[in-house]
Order: structure tokens, then sequence, then C-alpha cells
């Protein structure tokens, strides 16, 4: 097993063991980037294999990623895997045209219930369009404190191009 290429994010902590120091315990809770050091950082074997609960991740988006969407007007919810709370922060969307809007926690924007936030922009969005939506800075927080990230292109919603029509009207 190769054990440079280890997941930490599932275990309590790794022994990391370098040619400099004698044993460094690091706890790898945040992203995998911390097990994957390179010489002269070696990683060893877990010290548990008792799983814990891994950094609060995001488990679900409305709209699904992907989605062709038919209205212009909607908030946007994430559910995540655990309670959250306001940071300092924004979710930002970016779209085809380069037009960001940046929904702050400091604004009425984002309402947060448990583990769904609902985001809501002060504008509509533009038909056509495909948007990126991610966090910049520290919108939310785990319950443990710890930022929760959600980069550039990992979630995207398009904007049909042509607008809903309802009962024949144009």
């Amino acid at each position: 097993m190769n054990w440079n290429r280890l997941g930490c994010g599932r275990f309590i902590g790794c022994i990391c063991v370098s040619r400099f120091y004698s044993i460094l315990q690091r706890k790898c809770r945040k992203a995998l980037s911390y097990c994957y050091w390179s010489w002269p950082w070696r990683v060893a074997p877990p010290v548990s294999l008792s799983r814990v609960d891994a950094a609060c991740v995001i488990t679900e988006f409305n709209p699904a990623n992907g989605t062709v969407v038919k209205s212009i007007q909607f908030p946007v919810v994430f559910t995540f895997s655990e309670e959250v709370s306001k940071g300092d922060g924004c979710v930002s969307f970016l779209n085809d045209f380069g037009d960001t809007t940046n929904v702050c926690t400091n604004s009425t924007g984002i309402v947060i219930g448990g583990n769904n936030a609902t985001v809501t922009i002060p504008d509509k969005f533009f038909y056509g369009s495909t948007y990126s939506v991610f966090f910049v800075d520290t919108p939310f927080l785990s319950q443990s404190g710890e930022a929760v990230s959600l980069a550039k292109g990992l979630y995207s919603f398009v904007i049909s191009s042509t607008p809903l029509v309802c009962n024949g009207d144009a």
C-alpha cells in the first residue's frame, strides 16, 4: 500500500516521519493535501483505523449540479453533512458573461436552518447563462468552527435560454 497517498481526512491522525524530526503526529482534518507531503516527509500507517466524522461537506445542491433550470428567480439551497452557522464571507455566482453576484453573510440573502443554507440573489439570473457557484472566504462554518469550502468550478447550473411560458402567455 502506498501510504504517501493515504486519505487522512477519514482517520483520527497520521504519524508523519521526517528526516529532521523524530515523530510528528498530525491531524489530517481539513484537506487531503496534508497527506501529500513531498520528500523528505513520509507518511506511515494511520494511528487508528477508527472512523471519525470527516470535515463538514456539502451533501446536496438544489438545483442539482449541472441542472437546466427554467426559472430566473429562485433560491439555491446547500445541504451540509452537519449543522452550520454563518461565517464571514460570500456565496459567489459567476455567469458566462463574467458578471459576479455576491451574496454575503452580512446580508439577508443567506438564511440558515439546521444543516441547510438557503441563498437568494438580489437580482434575477440571466436566461441562457451557466452559473458557477463558489464560496469566497468563509461564509459557512461547521459545528467545530472550521470553514466549509466550495471551490470555483465544482458546482454549476444552467438557466434555460427560453423563458417559461405559462397558460399560453408569451
